[in-house]
């Protein structure tokens, strides 16, 4: 037949295909990963790019939490830490985050499971290999998913009935590699061994036993903040990041859990994340936007959005708007710890967030864009977020306003909006029906009288209009330097028309504000109560000569020049030209050069230059050399003559960027550890804050110096790389606490420096001096008299078994030590309810205060009081380094109880009446052990066999010890007692015991055939039976449970002991059949019978067929009978002769049998002449009457020949058979006593 090979190969072509289309359809790339490829390739579902409307928060969302440890990681916390930080339900909490985001819609609820412990170590899950952040980490996912498979019905948690788990979170030991830096210093800040904080998907999902599947998962680790946990649950929910992956800018900054707002901390360092922004309600449907009509005039009471689901929103076109929400620091408990309270607008395009996993990679056009109050554009150049995004009370965002309202399409949006108001809880926004602006606003620092002396400045402004005849009113406000104290404000009204030129002017100087020296100056654009627009320019200087300043000096041509020094893109240093004036020019003076923030305007650096002579002169100042925050700056240029301020010259905006490090809030603690009433120990804490925007490995070193005397070598040291770059997700790049630990090895009297070192050999330093502890200037330490510290303890008591008792006790410890490697022993010491006591062992190094997180545990098997204390042994002088009592425990048995049975396999009986058995039949005694306390412990102990023997031929083979089984087969006759018992390594001593009588076996069964039964002529009825031959000096016989019966070689149906033969065909048949008993014996005899047809019966049925030939039908039976009578007279002649050989002269003789088989009953004479008597197995194999199919059954055991004195062979057999070789048959044949 031929093939079509083209059409199976396009078959199979198209099969494979829809499997792989499959496979793409259901692959999940990681959510919130900012180093995806192909992902245009990648379609989700459920997760990982965004589609508007497919969010989704329930009130009762419920977690499964699986705890995992590894091989070589374990929990350095409880699960009561976990079951607090996430279901705890008190501030701190990720429910009572979520409770308070949703405005109590929603409950988070749940169970934390485990630790289960995975088969390999961490690097095996987690290879962290050139910056692989994830490595086989799904592997570990779904390995623990299967392992917390046993410990839960996962279908409760199917909520929404689609056939999967709807969240489950896998926490992991040991530390978060999005927070940790380059700990193992490849140059990667994704380390082997440490997980980084995602949310993924197996594919294929994982089917539980309970009918439900895992697919999506979001994964933390121990380390990770409350923050963290809630940002990737919120995936589950739905929500994307709001952050940029590629880490060219800032996304929405900490304005949202979504972007970096799930690292805030509030003032005690508890994490406290920002709410999720108006955008992210809104799509979770945890909020309704007002739509605002910016045709009337109304205003608009925002509550505080962490507080009330207030937004409005302002359509620009379809898919495109503008949402506006009101934040404030404290008005509950989270936003608390936002940079600043205000109005935040964001400007939404939906177009950009569809079935994109990057919402806000495009930094110039995301789907989520804060318009940022200051106009810095600090998110989209990567600066992060700050206080000047927000829009406080009386600013307006209209067409005009910096920045303005614009769309995407560089078009104009017509709104005007004014903050009229703001409070703690609330703030209220005005929207106008009309709008002014000012096309053009200065200000000019001027002499008006010809002094020299720049005492006034020169307001001039031209206000619009949208095409009305509109009264204004112009606001010019004074406030102190750097926007202090409450301003004076000076007013002027006008009425303008339409776009006309105005050339408005106000002159305000030293006479009005009435003294010397720097303001803060705004102007400001009023329309009624809304504030239209506005400008701010910052310090200006105005002076007037007084009696101490007469010398009429000044600065001229002040040039303000960041410049990029590095070719990096960023402005690192800044040049400023300028001239000093004297009308006198006598004598010299002091320019002071002062650079500060608007954010933090008491964070300045200064530089002088003295006795100036007057001229041209230059300040070059190297930013990286500041200790200022990169961004936005201003600047002050200071003329002193004769210590008296002359002249100011300011500049604002001024861009700088640099690679800096900020070292705040630097504390040392001083300990004693040994607790020997001296200080022996110092904690040093720093918080970390950087200008890197990309990856940049970082040294922070902490060092203690003696401050008697400074000879160049630390007393103390230890250092860290961190890498410093940008914020996204859970890693908030560098920044943060770190903390370091200095232990004394000898007396010192030190100060400390803390110093963050750059790839380019940049340095910034912090030094702590002041011990606040003893109100004095340094710290003095002891010696630690200890070679090993407890760092870290903490018990447990839990229910392994799931019976709601706790049986384990579990000590956690992190070990630390002055020695850089130092063995020790560390013994948990149990005393049990019956005061027998046990001690359980770690031995291990402690690599100095390395983190290492440590178990041991104690699983109970008596119930009852138990008494714990723990110990720490140096290994190097055998001494107790340390020692803690931790009193006494109630706990129930963690195992089953210790057994031991005999169980009997082959002998009938029961245990209670006992057992009987055949010598030589299967007989196997097993001692079936349990004994998982043995195990458990390594404490297995050995089994021990005993037996005892009623009668004097009772001889049991017993094994060796610690055998689990006892042959009983060739036990001798006679009655036993077996007993074994059994005691592990803590004294658990089990037993068990049976009775046995071994009995002689039953001799197999000796058949005959019977065939009295078969008729002489015809076989109307016809039977063939079996005789089972004894008498009373032959044992009993087994019993026969089955015949098998040959019938000219073919095997019959018939398993009875009886055959018919109706069914024979007439003329010679050869009978054989055999005889089996239950263990295997048998017996096997064979004839042949001859069935003669009736003649009568014949002749009636050849007439009956053929009427018309009866006497020729009849002449041919007459003839068939001869025929049949003459073949039986002389083929019975021919085989006797042919038999008989040498040994037979007389054919008379064998024509009779021996006495014994007179003894058979009487058969048919022609049917006795093919009756023999087969034995089971001839000498020489298979007997010549043996059939050959099927094979007959394996042959009795083996035999010993002999030939008696009158010349018989006999074979005697083992069990006692005996048979004899008959000559005239040719056969051997069964010994009849």
């Amino acid at each position: 037949m031929s093939r079509n090979y083209s059409l199976a190969f396009w078959i199979v072509s198209i099969l494979l295909g829809a499997n792989l289309a499959l496979l793409v359809t259901y692959s999940t790339p990681i959510i919130s990963e900012p180093e995806l490829e192909n992902e245009e390739d990648l379609v989700l579902e459920g997760a990982g790019r965004y589609n508007p409307g497919s969010s989704n928060i329930d009130p009762n969302e419920r977690v499964v939490v699986v705890l995992v440890e590894t091989t070589d990681i374990k929990m350095s916390q409880p699960n009561s830490y976990f079951e607090d930080l996430i279901f705890g339900g008190s501030y701190g909490s990720m429910d009572h985050y979520f409770s308070e985001v949703t405005y109590g819609y929603t409950d988070i609820s749940g169970v934390v499971l485990g630790p289960v412990r995975l088969s390999n170590r961490l690097s095996h899950y987690d290879n962290g290999v050139n910056g692989d952040k994830f490595g086989n980490i799904r592997e570990g996912v779904e390995e623990a998913i299967s392992l917390a498979d046993a410990l839960i019905d996962f279908s409760p948690y199917d909520q929404d009935n689609d056939g999967f788990v709807d969240n489950i979170m896998v926490v992991f030991a040991g530390e978060s590699d999005s927070s940790n830096g380059d700990s193992d210093g490849d140059g990667y800040p994704a380390d082997i061994g440490a997980v980084w904080p995602h949310a993924w998907g197996l594919y294929p999902s994982y089917n539980t036993n309970d009918g439900v599947s895992v697919g999506d998962y979001f994964s933390c680790t121990e380390m990770c903040p409350m923050g963290t946990y809630a940002h990737e649950i919120a995936h589950n929910f739905g929500l994307p990041d709001l952050y940029d992956y590629d880490g060219s800018s800032s996304g929405i900054g900490q304005w949202g859990l979504m972007g970096g707002g799930n690292h805030l901390k509030d003032s005690s360092g508890n994490s406290n994340p920002a709410h999720l922004n108006a955008w992210s309600k809104q799509e979770l449907g945890l909020l309704e936007p007002t739509l605002v009509d910016t045709s009337s005039s109304q205003s608009y009471t925002l509550g505080a959005s962490s507080s009330n689901p207030d937004a409005l929103k302002i359509e620009i076109s379809s898919g495109e708007y503008y949402l506006i929400e009101y934040r404030s620091t404290g008005a509950s408990n989270y936003d608390a710890a936002i940079h600043s309270s205000g109005v935040l607008i964001w400007h939404i395009d939906e177009d950009k967030c569809i079935g994109v996993h990057g919402v806000n990679d495009d930094e110039d056009h995301p789907c989520v864009r804060l318009i940022q109050a200051d106009g810095d554009y600090d998110l989209e150049n990567g600066y992060g977020s700050d206080a000047g995004d927000v829009w406080l009370e009386g600013r307006s965002f209209n067409p005009n306003s910096i920045p303005p309202s614009r769309s995407y399409s560089g078009t104009y949006v017509d709104v005007q909006m004014t903050i009229t108001e703001t409070y703690n809880t609330y703030a209220i926004v005005h929207f106008g029906s009309f709008n002014a602006w000012f096309y053009d606003v200065d200000a000019v620092v001027q002499d008006d009288n010809g002094d020299g002396f720049y005492n006034e400045i020169l307001f001039t402004y031209d206000p619009d209009t949208d095409g009305t005849t509109q009264d204004v009113m112009v606001q010019i406000d004074f406030y102190g330097a750097d926007k202090t104290g409450t301003p004076y404000s000076f007013y002027n009204n006008h009425t303008i028309q339409g776009r006309e030129w105005d050339n408005f002017s106000r002159e305000i100087g030293y006479y009005n504000a009435g003294q010397n020296g720097m303001w803060w100056i705004e102007v400001k654009l009023w329309i009624g109560n809304d504030m239209t627009d506005s400008k701010e320019f910052g310090n200006i200087w105005i002076e007037y000569p007084s009696s101490s300043n007469n010398n009429n000096e000044w600065l001229d041509d002040v040039y303000w020049d960041p410049q990029d020094t590095t070719g990096d893109g960023k402005n690192d240093t800044l040049v400023v030209d300028f001239q000093t004036v004297s009308n006198s020019w006598g004598g010299t003076g002091d320019v002071y050069l002062q650079i500060y923030s608007d954010e933090n305007t008491s964070d300045r650096h200064s530089q002088y230059l003295t006795n100036l002579e007057w001229g041209s002169h230059s300040i070059t100042l190297d930013m990286s050399e500041t200790d200022l925050t990169p961004g936005m700056l201003r600047g002050n240029l200071v003329l002193y003559v004769d210590s008296q301020r002359e002249h100011v010259a300011s500049a604002f905006n001024l861009n700088l960027w640099w690679d800096s490090v900020r070292l705040n809030d630097a504390m040392v603690i001083p300990y004693d550890l040994d607790q020997d009433g001296a200080l022996d120990s110092l904690e040093v804490s720093v918080n970390i804050d950087h200008s890197f925007l990309e990856d940049t490995p970082v040294i922070i070193e902490v060092n203690a110096w003696n401050k008697t005397g400074f000879d160049g070598l630390t007393s103390m040291s230890e250092s860290r790389t961190l890498f410093m770059g940008p914020i996204f997700e859970d890693n908030p790049g560098g920044r943060g606490v770190q903390t370091f630990w200095l232990y004394a090895e000898w007396e010192q009297d030190v100060f400390i420096e803390i110093r963050a070192i750059l790839p380019n050999g940049n340095e910034f330093v912090e030094i702590v001096t002041w011990n606040d502890l003893t109100d004095e200037y340094g710290f003095e330490l002891q010696p630690l008299d200890w070679t090993v510290t407890m760092w870290q303890i903490d018990t447990q008591l839990l229910d392994t078994s799931g019976d709601g008792n706790e049986d384990l006790f579990r000590v956690q410890y992190d070990l630390d030590s002055v020695s850089e490697a130092l063995d020790v022993a560390v013994e948990l010491l149990v005393t049990a309810p019956d005061n027998s006591q046990y001690s359980i062992w770690d031995n291990y190094t402690v690599n100095g205060d390395m983190y290492d997180l440590r178990n041991l545990e104690f699983p109970a098997w008596l119930s009852g009081q138990h008494e714990f204390t723990l110990r720490v042994h140096d290994l190097s002088d055998n001494k107790i380094e340390f020692e803690e009592d931790f009193g006494r425990f109630t706990l129930s048995s963690a195992f089953d109880a210790t057994s031991l049975e005999l169980v009997v396999e082959g002998p009938s009986g029961t245990e209670a009446e006992g057992f009987s058995n055949v010598r030589g039949e299967d007989c196997q005694i097993y001692a079936v052990l349990s004994d998982s306390i043995g195990e458990f412990y390594d404490l297995e102990g050995e089994i021990v066999w005993g037996s005892t023997g009623y009668t004097e031929t009772s001889e049991a083979f017993l094994p060796t010890i610690n055998s689990n089984a006892v042959d009983c087969s060739q036990w001798n006759v006679g009655a036993y007692l077996v007993y074994a018992h059994y005691e592990n390594g803590v004294e658990i001593l089990v037993d068990d015991e049976i009775q046995l009588i071994v009995t002689e076996p039953l001799p197999p069964p000796d058949i005959m055939l019977d065939l009295n039964g078969v008729p002489d002529v015809g076989n109307t009825s016809c039977e063939i039976s079996t005789i089972i031959v004894a008498d009373s000096s032959t044992p009993q016989s087994a019993p026969i449970i089955r015949y098998e019966w040959y019938v000219n070689e073919e095997l019959s149906e018939t398993v009875s002991a009886t055959l018919s033969c109706m069914e024979f065909e007439y003329g010679v048949s050869e009978i054989e059949v055999y005889a089996y008993t239950e263990n295997g014996q048998f017996d096997v005899e064979k004839s042949n019978i001859v069935l003669i047809p009736d003649q009568d019966s014949e002749s009636s049925t050849n007439l009956e067929v053929s009427p018309k030939n009866k006497v020729e039908t009849e002449s041919w039976g007459v003839f068939v009978v001869i025929a049949i009578c003459v073949l039986a007279i002389v083929v019975p002649i021919l085989i006797i002769r042919k038999r008989s050989g040498e040994n037979f002269n007389d054919l008379e003789e064998e024509m009779w049998f021996d006495e014994g088989e007179k003894m058979l009953p009487s058969m048919n004479p022609v049917q006795d002449i093919y009756s023999q008597s087969v034995s089971p197995a001839a000498a020489s194999g298979a007997d010549i009457y043996s059939p050959s199919a099927p094979s007959a059954p394996s042959a009795p055991s083996p035999w010993v020949e002999s030939i008696d004195e009158e010349g018989y062979k006999w074979r005697q057999y083992a069990n006692g058979r005996a048979e004899w070789f008959d000559t005239q048959t040719g056969e051997w044949k069964l010994y009849k006593e």
